[in-house]
């Protein structure tokens, strides 16, 4: 295992002795530090690249890359790791909820549009009710605003606990997070916790 470890100098590395006590005890765990400030000795210097993953990833054999830290990282690391070419399969994120600023994810249709509100209609149990939904808050932030329930674990997309037919309207889903099996997209089904509306919906959610 080689971590790629990002601070902003040396003095601000966390848990920096006990990755020491960690390397030192075991070969098969190596350290890299990446200082994005002020340069140090032994420490790499920068942000962690795709130049960077590739002078420490094995050279003749696959590996995966998993990633834990802030959105904007994931922002970033996301891009340089789409010119790595590696398999979806082999790149895994942290769970850490909600995504923020859908307008700054891959694949975004139109940033002009991200501070609209639409209409959202909600299917529960036969019931309805239309309730706001704002285009730069995922479908689930949404129905909780508005007081309904809605399943909900990993608010990442990955679980699909959440798991709700969209009956009308479009929705944007980050490729990266889509956690969707192939049968939830061939009968239409979104998880709300990583959905963003970009135009009146209708949906169906299951009861709590």
């Amino acid at each position: 295992m080689t971590i790629l470890y990002g601070s902003r100098s040396k003095e601000d590395i966390l848990f920096y002795d006990e990755f020491e006590k960690i390397t030192s005890a075991c070969s098969k765990v190596k350290v890299v530090h990446v200082l994005s400030g002020r340069p140090a000795e032994g420490c790499e210097s920068g942000f962690i690249t795709a130049e960077l993953i590739k002078k420490y990833a094995p050279k003749d054999e696959a590996y995966s890359v998993f990633m834990c830290g802030p959105q904007q990282m994931y922002l970033f690391v996301d891009k340089e790791i789409e010119k790595l070419r590696l398999e979806k399969k082999f790149v895994r994120h942290e769970l850490f909820g909600e995504r923020k600023n859908p307008e700054k994810l891959a694949n975004y249709p139109g940033e002009e549009d991200v501070n609209k509100t639409y209409r959202l209609t909600v299917t529960s149990c036969g019931d309805s009710q239309v309730i706001d939904c704002k285009a730069n808050e995922s479908i689930l932030v949404a129905l909780e605003r508005a007081g309904i329930a809605c399943p909900a674990h990993c608010r990442s997309g990955e679980c699909g606990f959440c798991r709700s037919r969209l009956i009308s309207g479009n929705v944007f889903v980050p490729s990266e997070y889509d956690g969707r099996r192939q049968a939830d997209l061939k009968f239409n089904y979104i998880h709300p916790c990583c959905s963003y509306a970009l135009s009146d919906l209708a949906i169906d959610v299951p009861a709590v």
